[in-house]
């Protein structure tokens, strides 16, 4: 049943007059609610009363593999059999929704405008044929999203599901979007931030498809009721936002492989920066590590990298925050009408307030963390737990009002390009 209600690891037992097969989709009193369930399988007549099944949608039968991954789920970690369907169902199902017509006859792939593969990513796609489960280590621009619409045309070619998996929402779109040039609309984008009704559309149409589909996603997408699956990606495979931290709680990367391993589906841990148990775990078990480590385009543009010693005061006699070198080369991109990015890792205007007198810092009473001054308020803030306070004139332990403001932040940054550039248009883009 879909309900976080019920905490308990087993299914319950209800009544129906019709024979049900494991998997279909129902309708059940809880708690003097009504809920969605699916059907476990029969069980013997019980000594207690049962509540009866109070509908049947008119739907396929979840998938096998799915129910299987369900009861894995349950034992594995464990979680709550309600909280683990919750995942695995929409919120809602109305008569509209199921009535809905699913698209058929589906266009081929068109790989024609796709620049060709490489020398080495032949190489690689030859030898991700040979075993069940790969990590591709490619660097950054080497090409794995090439690779990854390569294995989802051949998993296409025998009539089966993809699924791709992304760490974080925002990284859905572009990928979805060179999926789509090349298959259409056979690609299916799900994500929590789509309504409900949206995902109860989608889920339908994978649940009711006789075409294979190419599901793109955050963790969600790995529980859709695909038939047949083929090919599991994991892309970006190192990133924490995989590990799932609410109920039910899971490993991503743990589930794609007990659900590529009941599917005997591809599996593909696709990353620049392997994590060390992925490596490890691939060695051990002589799993094949492939490499991508050459560009799949040559950049037209030369790449000048230089390295400025900030304490070198010399390159800083224009601004005390950008230097002599950048100010030029943001100068000339300006002129030349192009675009500069200018990327620091801190929020606000100075991430130090200290005492020039007895030392003090200001630190946040609850967190114990260094505040950090936003100008243009005028006030201290913690980032951690959302403490406000006012920008102190006076030192809070020696009352000396020599306050000094350290390391800068974006806001500083944004406010020294303004005064250095009056006649560019500048943006800022943090949470703040």
């Amino acid at each position: 049943m879909r309900s976080n209600r019920y905490h308990g690891q087993t299914p319950l037992t209800y009544s129906s007059d019709v024979k049900l097969r494991a998997g279909s989709v129902v309708q059940i009193e809880l708690q003097k609610q009504l809920v969605m369930g699916v059907v476990s399988g029969p069980a013997p007549n019980p000594k207690f009363n049962t509540k009866p099944v109070t509908k049947i949608y008119d739907l396929p039968v979840i998938p096998k593999s799915l129910l299987n991954l369900a009861g894995w789920l349950i034992e594995y970690y464990p979680a709550p059999l309600g909280i683990v369907t919750q995942s695995m169902l929409p919120a809602t199902l109305t008569d509209k929704n199921i009535n809905q017509e699913i698209p058929e006859n589906l266009p081929e792939a068109d790989l024609s405008k796709l620049p060709k593969l490489t020398k080495q990513q032949k190489s690689a796609l030859s030898d991700m044929v040979k075993q069940d489960s790969y990590i591709l280590h490619g660097t950054t621009g080497s090409g794995k999203t090439r690779i990854y619409i390569e294995l989802a045309q051949k998993t296409l070619a025998k009539n089966a599901s993809s699924i791709i998996l992304t760490p974080e929402i925002s990284l859905t779109s572009q990928l979805a979007d060179n999926f789509k040039a090349v298959f259409d609309n056979r690609v299916v984008i799900v994500h929590s931030n789509l309504s409900p009704g949206a995902r109860s559309k989608i889920w339908l149409r994978c649940l009711k498809s006789k075409e294979p589909l190419i599901v793109i996603g955050p963790r969600s997408a790995l529980f859709m009721p695909l038939e047949n699956i083929g090919l599991i990606v994991l892309d970006e495979s190192h990133e924490v936002a995989y590990k799932q931290e609410q109920a039910p709680q899971y490993q991503t990367g743990r589930v794609a492989a007990y659900l590529s391993r009941i599917t005997r589906a591809h599996l593909v841990l696709g990353s620049a920066t392997p994590s060390v148990a992925d490596y490890h775990l691939a060695t051990n078990k002589q799993k094949p590590i492939i490499t991508l480590d050459k560009l799949a385009q040559v950049s037209l543009h030369e790449k000048n990298v230089s390295i400025v010693d900030r304490k070198d005061y010399s390159q800083f006699t224009k601004s005390n925050i950008i230097g002599n070198e950048l100010i030029k080369a943001i100068e000339n991109a300006l002129n030349n009408g192009e675009q500069s990015l200018l990327y620091l890792n801190r929020r606000g205007s100075a991430r130090i307030i200290l005492c020039e007198q007895c030392g003090w810092q200001a630190t946040c009473p609850h967190c114990d963390i260094p505040l950090t001054y936003h100008g243009d308020k005028h006030l201290l803030r913690c980032h951690s737990c959302s403490f406000n306070d006012h920008a102190p004139s006076n030192c809070k332990e020696c009352g000396h009002h020599e306050i000094i403001y350290k390391s800068a932040g974006t806001k500083s940054v944004v406010a020294e390009a303004e005064r250095l550039f009056p006649n560019a248009k500048i943006a800022r883009f943090d949470t703040d």
